[in-house]
């Protein structure tokens, strides 16, 4: 599996989360329920929600997802 700073290639299993957001966002039957927005993740927004002369920004309209502190340094951790 490839995963650098420049690519990544997703696992069987994102591919399926995905997917399945995606339809269950169009309102489809999927394993995984009923649509939610996922910080971090995905968000159905509306054009009102859209700030900043509709730029979709994924950190604006997104957000984060909540992350653990770790004591792992900045540098140490994104060195590609």
């Amino acid at each position: 599996m490839l995963r650098d700073c420049t690519h990544r290639e997703l696992t069987d299993e994102e591919v399926r989360k995905i997917a399945d957001t995606y339809h269950a966002w169009r309102g489809e039957t999927v394993e995984s329920g009923k649509y939610e927005d996922m910080p971090g993740f995905f968000k159905a927004a509306i054009l009102e929600e859209l700030k900043n002369d509709y730029i979709p920004t994924p950190g604006r309209c997104v957000g984060f997802e909540e992350a653990e502190e770790d004591d792992e340094e900045f540098n140490e951790k994104w060195r590609c």
